[in-house]
């Protein structure tokens, strides 16, 4: 998974722990989808791209939304250029809190737990097109944040 490079973190641990103790996951929904298949995607060693951005906005004082997108890319091992398939798909969190969400909260919670709960519907979406696209199934791997 590409990620963005950190920028300094700004909250302790025990805030961070503080404000993620207070959220509670309210629904993820599929915001956008779309898929494209090459015509020659049988002509190269396949291996996975995963590219991820998140955002989020204040609905109110105890409602947040975030935005979750990401672009998986089954590419050529061996020449970057040949791509078989991409999919690009937004999802959106709706989350409550208890305490502020603030922006240095969210910047680890976007790197940690909000990828976790997001991914097994990435996966889902992705194994569903690219077995309904003619291409080999593709799972991709558990995500694992450490």
């Amino acid at each position: 998974m590409n990620k963005e490079k950190n920028t300094r973190i700004t909250i302790t641990p025990a805030r961070y722990n503080e404000i993620l103790s207070g959220i509670q996951l309210l629904s993820i929904d599929l915001v956008n989808i779309s898929a494209e298949r090459a015509e020659n995607w049988i002509e190269i060693v396949p291996t996975l791209k995963v590219t991820e951005n998140h955002k989020y906005k204040s609905i109110d004082n105890n409602i947040i939304v975030t935005l979750s997108e990401y672009t998986v890319s089954i590419i050529d091992e061996v020449d970057s250029s040949k791509i078989a398939c991409t999919i690009k798909m937004v999802l959106k969190s709706k989350i409550s809190t208890q305490n502020k969400f603030t922006k240095s909260f969210f910047q680890v919670f976007s790197q940690l737990n909000l990828p976790v709960n997001v991914w097994p519907y990435v996966r889902t979406y992705t194994q569903f097109l690219t077995a309904n696209m003619g291409l080999p199934s593709v799972t991709l791997p558990y995500r694992k944040n450490i």
